[in-house]
């Protein structure tokens, strides 16, 4: 009896006989992790960061890191802000693990290299990075976040996934305080 037949004959085992070649092709492909699972977060939403914006109404935050889980390249092709308040991304990078204590709060765009333009970012198989994320207040109270969603697409073709690595961030106006 082929496969075929058998799906045909018992709908419930076609559903997870599709189940199971859709996790045996994700297997395959991404070295264990599916699309939806190819980039993890490092970062487990139990801190809060928060930093005053500069002069120019900006600020970037690089803290939270993602772990490409495949065999893979991934791009990533898109940041977002998740649950804002008061807040929206105007630049993006992924910047290597190096040294190990790499991350910051609080710095100038200029002085980090993250462009008001997005563009996007490769991650070698098994590499961590740093997501760095630029921040603008959109009003002139203070601004918050939970994290950023990081959507990508797996070796180009392979498939698509979206990440959600959660680091509250928070700003206070220029020239104010956090906790004001």
């Amino acid at each position: 009896m082929s496969l075929r037949v058998a799906l045909a004959r018992n709908p419930v085992l076609s559903a997870s006989a599709a189940v199971a070649l859709a996790a045996a092709g994700a297997f395959l492909a991404f070295g264990w992790a599916a699309p939806s699972m190819a980039l993890q977060s490092m970062t487990d939403g139990s801190v809060t960061v928060c930093t005053p914006v500069h002069a120019d109404g900006r600020v970037a935050i690089a803290l939270p890191m993602v772990r490409n889980a495949t065999n893979a390249e991934i791009v990533v092709t898109d940041a977002a802000l998740v649950d804002p308040d008061a807040v929206r991304v105007v630049g993006f990078d992924l910047l290597p693990v190096a040294p190990p204590d790499v991350g910051y709060v609080g710095f100038p765009l200029d002085e980090v290299g993250l462009h008001p333009v997005f563009a996007p970012v490769t991650v070698a198989p098994g590499d961590e990075m740093v997501v760095a994320i630029a921040l603008e207040p959109t009003s002139d109270a203070a601004s918050r976040t939970e994290g950023v969603r990081l959507t990508y697409e797996v070796d180009g073709r392979l498939g698509t996934g979206s990440v959600d690595v959660m680091l509250a961030m928070e700003t206070a106006p220029a020239g104010g305080v956090c906790g004001d």
